[in-house]
């Protein structure tokens, strides 16, 4: 599975949203505001794991996202960065199959 990854803040009222499409062209959209708790905590979690890059890959991972860029005012770094899922713990695979599993749950 590939993802295109869209993250940050859009509009003029400033919604944080994941939103982008899978490769088999479903689209997925996420309002984190209107979100679960369970929802925004998995969204944190994978911010947090890739952090404030312009667009991060993640390679050698079985949900393949390329890509995931951040669309936000400030505070983001305008590199790219490419992170090996094999080479991450257990603990930071889990969060990335968990937001994988989150927008695979949500695209339609």
């Amino acid at each position: 599975m590939s993802f295109t990854v869209i993250m940050g803040n859009s509009g003029d009222v400033m919604t944080e949203a994941v939103f982008g499409s899978t490769e088999d062209f479903k689209l997925y959209n996420l309002d984190l505001d209107q979100a679960t708790p369970e929802q925004q905590e998995i969204c944190a979690n994978f911010l947090a794991l890739v952090g404030g890059h312009a667009t991060v890959n993640i390679l050698n991972s079985a949900h393949n996202f390329q890509d995931c860029n951040y669309v936000v005012v400030s505070g983001v770094e305008t590199d790219i960065v490419d992170v090996d899922y094999t080479a991450l713990s257990n603990i930071n695979k889990g969060k990335i199959n968990a937001f994988a599993n989150l927008l695979i749950s949500i695209a339609q």
